[in-house]
Order: structure tokens, then sequence, then C-alpha cells
């Protein structure tokens, strides 16, 4: 009895030890991992926030679940205040707008695109947009999100406007020239 009970409790104080070194060198092992998921969402942050154009991610519920640094810019929003946001609650001004069908289209998996879209932050700021919304897919093929590539058109679309209005001015110009 006496002599079971003491190789049972050695085997089971045994078996704690090397539980406990399995523990610490899966505790270490997840740290390190950690730190290396750490530096790679670093890397990726680097890169999406270093794009020209807004990036924005949207769930299938139009929940935002990414928004880069070009979209703050665009939007005059933070990336704080409109992350697990409804996008259309965020800018209830989409609804029933060419946006609205766009990200409709991209969660039925259509790509959907519009230009020299018109916009209003909710700060008033006024401007263009070019659009671009892109099914997201799991890896069995399903659409589980939206990509919206957004490049403000502001600037183009104004000097377009200003070239338009020197075109005209040197047509008016030159029809009096040759009525004169």
């Amino acid at each position: 009895g006496v002599v079971t009970i003491a190789r049972d409790m050695r085997e089971t104080m045994g078996l704690i030890a090397d539980l406990q070194e399995a523990r610490g060198e899966l505790e270490l092992k997840v740290q390190t991992r950690t730190k290396e998921l750490s530096v790679q969402r670093r890397k990726f942050e680097d890169v999406v926030n270093s794009l020209y154009d807004g990036l924005v991610v949207l769930g299938r519920d139009h929940r935002i679940a990414y928004w880069n640094k070009k979209m703050e810019e665009i939007s005059g929003v933070s990336r704080q205040e409109v992350m697990n946001k409804d996008i259309l609650e965020v800018y209830p001004q989409l609804m029933g707008q060419e946006l609205s069908g766009l990200i409709s289209s991209a969660i039925k998996g259509e790509l959907s695109s519009a230009e020299n879209v018109p916009y209003v932050t909710l700060r008033g700021k006024e401007g263009y947009t070019s659009s671009r919304f892109y099914p997201l897919g799991d890896c069995d093929g399903d659409t589980v999100g939206i990509v919206g590539v957004i490049a403000d058109t502001t600037e183009k679309k104004r000097l377009e406007s200003e070239k338009e209005i020197v075109y005209n001015i040197n047509k008016v110009v030159s029809s009096s020239f040759l009525t004169d």
C-alpha cells in the first residue's frame, strides 16, 4: 500500500512537472508568435497607410472592419470614430444613392465602381471620389465582406472644370474675332 501510494505520488509529481514545463514552453511559443504577428500587423499597417487611395473594409453587415489614414483624410473622420459601425449609419447620406448600390453589388460578389461621385463629409467638406468596391472572399470563395478603394478626385474634377471654362472662353473669343 504505502509503497504504491509513494510511487503513484512520484509519478503524479513527475507528470505535474512535465505539464508545467510544457506549459512554460507553450507560453513562450505564444509570446514569440504574438510578437511576430504584431510585427506583421505593423508592416501591414505601414503598407496600407502609405496608399494614395482610401481603403475601407466592410463586413457583410456593412460594419467597418478597416479604415486607413487616407480614408480619414478624405472623410474627415478618424478610424476610432468609425470602427465596427455600419457605414450607412456613419454616412446616412449614402442610403439610396449610388454608393449604397455599389456596396450591395459587391456584397453579391460583383465588382462595382463609380467615377466623380460627389460627397459631403460629416464636417461639411465637399468633393468628388472615384470608388471601386470588390467582394472580399474567404478560402471557400464565399463573399464575407467588401474592400472599397476610394480615390479623392476633387482636385482632378476642379482642374477639368477650369480647363472647360478656359476652352469655352477661348471659343467665345475666337468666334468674336471671326464675326468682326
